[in-house]
């Protein structure tokens, strides 16, 4: 009989587990029940025998909130998630539209919603990036793409996170992404983050890698368009693109589309080049700028491009009106053919954008250090370039085209090569009032009678004054009209 006793005593306590009476007074809550129903959610039964879910967490992961498949009023109010990310979600049981994304909405089989309670960034793992494993490629990228279009601050880890396939974004989109030193490896060849619907917002300290297959020259790190009107457009800081080693290599670091209102800084672009990769003719590019239509005050500084590839910066300003007030400060480009490619295509006789400035900057190229074609009212100051002129390659410091009404003040060129170079030529279709002031010129051992200075014909009306040069034939050709030479200099002395 005593064990028969327990053996109740036991039972009833079994029982009062899956549906035991509450202590809660019954006149306050209406409550005389509480356990869990078959899918192991919490619920009350009334004193009337009506079923409620109770407001309390229950703990579960991602797919077994995805498989159930109950009624508002059944449903459990609160879920404390248990995989990845973990976190509090609660019931909107008013909303019907938002996807699920994993992170911060995770929809039921029957369609209710639950949301995460978290203020504040959010990090990419809670939407499905795993890290350190090559496997979660394509899915990665997939969560990437969804924590983006959740509209929260986005955060990472410092670790890596490989990727296949595009990152996209739909237009207007809004970025906040804190990689804090995260690194992504991209291993198929496409670009891997293609933003040129047209987006707003920051992006920081992460790094871009080429990884394997990344073999084709064509795919690029991050391709961005900004979106219109917003002030600033987008805001790039402290990214770098790379390469895991190997022969692989981007076709292109960053293309940068429309940058109106853009903060560019502290950005690095190390590339091998793709001439070590066994093209004939180089054709990596570091940082690629256009337009699409008026784009105004891009600031772009501390910007580094290390590469054997054909271009550091590539500028094209195609519209009318295009890329006006311009600031480029603090960058360098060392390795490639050409340093900085400047040039609006617009018609030149009818559009010619303005305010362009370009202060202590640096390269060390094959061919064209600073190359600046179809702009007005620049200035141009305290720049240094060397350039690496070969016998049969041609070197030159500063190649300047129709940049009427500009100012070049303080600027240095040195030829460490032994082959011909020019220390600056101006000229194009026509240039007038332009100032050049203080320039030096070390023009190699292979210069010949090479002029350190060439005003074309096309150049009038301009100052030149205090230029001084080692090397080469002469210091100033002038083959313009009006154009006024002062003092110039050969080794230190005064021609």
């Amino acid at each position: 009989m005593r064990y028969f006793l327990i053996f109740c005593s036991l039972l009833s306590l079994s029982v009062q587990a899956q549906f035991s009476r509450t202590p809660r007074d019954p006149g306050i809550s209406g409550v005389y029940n509480l356990g869990r129903d078959p899918s192991g959610v919490w619920v009350e039964i009334t004193k009337n025998g009506a079923i409620k879910a109770v407001d309390m967490p229950v703990y579960m992961a991602v797919s077994a909130v995805r498989s159930l498949s109950l009624v508002a009023a059944r449903a459990p109010k609160i879920i404390n998630r248990t995989d990845t990310g973990g976190g509090i979600y609660v019931l909107d049981a008013a909303d019907t539209s938002s996807p699920d994304n994993t992170g911060t909405v995770v929809v039921t089989a029957n369609g209710l919603r639950y949301k995460l309670t978290q203020p504040g960034p959010v990090g990419i793992e809670q939407f499905g990036v795993v890290y350190n494993d090559f496997g979660s490629a394509a899915a990665n990228t997939a969560a990437l793409t969804k924590a983006i279009a959740s509209g929260r601050a986005l955060t990472a880890q410092l670790a890596k996170a490989y990727t296949a396939g595009s990152v996209t974004a739909v237009a207007g989109t809004t970025i906040q992404l804190d990689g804090n030193g995260v690194t992504f490896e991209h291993i198929t060849q496409n670009d891997l983050f293609d933003f040129s619907n047209g987006v707003s917002g920051t992006i920081t300290d992460l790094n871009i890698n080429a990884g394997i297959n990344m073999t084709g020259l064509d795919a690029v790190g991050l391709r961005i368009k900004c979106q219109p009107g917003r002030l600033p457009g987008i805001v790039l800081d402290k990214i770098k693109v790379s390469r895991a080693g190997g022969d692989i290599e981007w076709g292109k670091g960053i293309v940068l589309i429309d940058p109106d209102n853009a903060q560019v800084h502290d950005i690095t672009i190390d590339g091998r080049g793709d001439a070590s990769l066994g093209a004939t003719t180089p054709t990596f590019v570091g940082l690629d700028v256009s337009c699409t239509r008026a784009a105004v005050s891009g600031v772009f500084r501390n910007i580094k491009v290390y590469s054997g590839g054909l271009y550091g910066v590539y500028l094209r300003s195609s519209t009318q009106a295009g890329l006006e007030g311009m600031e480029w400060t603090k960058c360098d480009m060392v390795g490639m053919d050409y340093g900085y490619d400047f040039e609006s295509t617009a018609d030149y006789n009818t559009y010619i954008p303005t305010q362009f400035t370009f202060t202590n900057n640096h390269a060390e190229v094959k061919k064209t250090a600073f190359k600046l074609r179809n702009f007005i009212q620049v200035v141009a100051s305290n720049n240094l370039f060397y350039v690496k002129a070969l016998a049969n390659r041609l070197g030159t410091g500063m190649q300047i085209e129709n940049c009427s009404q500009s100012s070049f003040v303080s600027n240095k060129v040195f030829n460490t090569g032994d082959g011909p170079c020019y220390g600056a030529i101006f000229g194009g279709q026509g240039m007038i009032e332009m100032s050049l002031v203080d320039f030096t010129v070390g023009m190699g051992t292979g210069s010949g009678s090479n002029a350190a200075v060439i005003l074309f014909s096309t150049c009038n009306k301009s100052f030149v004054d205090n230029i001084k040069r080692t090397g080469g034939g002469n210091t100033v050709t002038n083959l313009g009209t009006d154009n006024v030479v002062g003092r110039t200099f050969n080794a230190g002395v005064l021609e």
